[in-house]
C-alpha cells in the first residue's frame, strides 16, 4: 500500500474525533448518491458529516452561512470518474460546480478520516470563494496577476488552458488558499494531494505541447455560451477573435433587450458568472 502523506498520529487523533462526534448534527452537508454506482453500498457507510459540521461549529462558527454543502458522492468505479493520468495516482477527486461538489472515493484504497475531512474542508472553501467576492477577486481568474501569468504560459508554449491549469494546479492562488484553509482548520501540516506537484514529468507536458504543437496550425474560436452553445465564427488571428467579443459586447449592450450587468474583458463577456461569448485557441491537427 502507497504511503500515506498524514502523519500516524493525525490519522489516529481523527479516527478518534470521528468516533466520538459520529452523532453529531448532520445537517451541514446534503449528502447524495449516484444510484447507478457500482459500489452505492459501501459508500452509504461512511459517516463523515458530523465531523465535519462539529469542525465548521467549533473552530468557524462565522462560516455556518456557507451551510448546507451540496455533495454528490461516486466511487472512482462509476463511468463518471475522468480516470487519466492526473487522477489515477491516487483517486481522490473533488470537482466544483459552481456551489456542489461531486466527491470520488477510491472504496478499494484504505481511507482514513483526515483525508476525506481534509478534502471535504478543502472544497468547501472553493465554495466560500465562488460566493465571497472579497476571497474570489485575490484567487479567481479576476486576480490579473494570476490570469497574466496563465495567459503568457499559453502563447509561449502554445499550450490551452486545460493543460496550464493542471501543470501548475497547486500554485494556483485559489488551491493554495483551499489548502491552507483544511490544513488551518485541521491543525496539521500537508501539502493535500501529491497528484498535482510540480515535477520535471508534469512540465515536460509543457515542453513536449510546444514541440509537438509548434507546426500546427492554431485559430480562434468565439463560443457563444460555454455551458450549453457552440462555435459560432472562427479566426485565423487571435485580435480578429479578440474584436469579434468587442463587437459583440457592442451589439448587445446597445441593440440588444435583456442584456445587463455584462463584464468584458479581453477573451470573453460574462453574465451571472457565466462565459457569454468567450475565445477557445484550437490546434489544428
Amino acid at each position: 500500500m502507497k504511503k500515506t502523506h498524514y502523519k500516524k498520529q493525525d490519522i489516529e487523533k481523527y479516527e478518534k474525533l470521528l468516533n466520538e462526534h459520529k452523532n453529531y448534527r448532520t445537517d451541514g452537508l446534503i449528502i447524495t448518491f449516484d444510484k447507478k454506482d457500482p459500489l452505492i453500498k459501501e459508500l452509504q457507510d461512511f459517516n463523515f458529516a458530523p465531523l465535519f459540521c462539529w469542525l465548521i461549529d467549533t473552530k468557524r462558527p462565522d462560516l455556518i452561512k456557507y451551510l448546507p454543502y451540496n455533495i454528490k458522492i461516486l466511487s472512482t468505479e462509476n463511468k463518471q470518474f475522468p480516470n487519466n493520468e492526473w487522477t489515477i495516482k491516487d483517486g481522490f477527486l473533488g470537482l466544483n460546480s459552481g456551489t456542489k461538489l461531486k466527491l470520488f472515493i477510491p472504496i478499494h484504497k484504505k481511507i482514513h478520516a483526515i483525508k476525506i475531512i481534509w478534502l471535504l474542508l478543502h472544497e468547501f472553501r472553493h465554495k466560500i470563494q465562488y460566493l465571497n467576492p472579497s476571497i474570489g477577486s485575490l484567487v479567481s481568474d479576476k486576480n490579473k496577476n494570476k490570469k497574466r501569468f496563465f495567459e503568457f504560459i499559453e502563447k509561449e508554449f502554445k499550450v490551452d488552458r486545460n493543460t496550464v491549469n493542471h501543470v501548475f494546479h497547486e500554485i494556483d492562488p485559489a488551491e493554495v488558499d483551499a489548502n491552507i484553509f483544511a490544513c488551518d482548520m485541521l491543525e496539521i501540516k500537508t501539502l493535500g494531494s501529491p497528484k498535482f506537484d510540480i515535477t520535471d514529468d508534469t512540465l515536460e507536458h509543457l515542453t513536449c505541447e510546444k514541440q509537438n504543437k509548434s507546426q500546427r496550425k492554431i485559430i480562434y474560436g468565439v463560443m457563444n455560451n460555454e455551458k450549453y452553445g457552440g462555435y459560432m465564427s472562427f479566426f485565423e488571428k487571435e485580435e480578429d477573435a479578440e474584436n469579434e467579443i468587442i463587437n459583440q459586447y457592442k451589439r448587445l449592450t446597445e441593440h440588444e433587450i435583456g442584456y445587463v450587468d455584462l463584464t468584458l474583458e479581453k477573451d470573453r463577456i460574462i453574465q451571472n458568472k457565466e462565459n457569454l461569448y468567450v475565445i477557445h485557441p484550437i490546434v489544428l491537427q
